[in-house]
């Protein structure tokens, strides 16, 4: 998605074309004027593909509510290695938690998509409620360098 599937959509019109979709296009789209038009765009843009594959059915069936298109599209999962990452997770010795209070992590990319701005106003709800909690973000190319320290 982004820049990139617009200027694959242009070059060379012979090849055949597979656009990857990370995104819940309902994420994506607001109602201001701006929005509208990159929803038409974007329409237009995916006709040039050949293939749409999506890294999750939601994804599929959220795109699914936007557009209507004849395009062949199908879903191949994000892969993540489970047991290696349960054995970094283990080498990683944490002591900035609090024991005294429940404990919020995010691991994301710092990007609006991923609403880190609604953490913030749930910490601060939570707070003026006499809530007490600790919350950690850790942004998502941080996490190789944090589980590969060993203490």
């Amino acid at each position: 998605e982004g820049p990139i599937t617009t200027l694959f959509s242009i070059k060379n019109s012979n090849a055949k074309k597979i656009a990857w979709i990370h995104n819940d296009i309902s994420q994506v789209f607001g109602n201001n004027f701006k929005s509208k038009f990159k929803k038409i765009f974007n329409k237009k843009l995916y006709q040039k593909y050949d293939k749409l594959i999506f890294v999750s059915n939601h994804n599929l069936n959220k795109f699914n509510e936007y557009y209507t298109l004849n395009i062949e599209k199908d879903v191949i999962h994000n892969y993540l290695n489970k047991e290696n990452i349960i054995n970094l997770s283990k080498e990683f010795n944490v002591d900035i938690y609090n024991k005294e209070c429940i404990n919020f992590v995010s691991a994301c990319r710092l990007v609006e998509q991923k609403a880190v701005d609604r953490l913030i106003e749930i910490h601060k709800e939570l707070i003026d409620n006499g809530f007490h909690h600790k919350f950690y973000i850790v942004r998502r190319w941080t996490l190789k360098s944090i589980f590969r320290r060993k203490n």
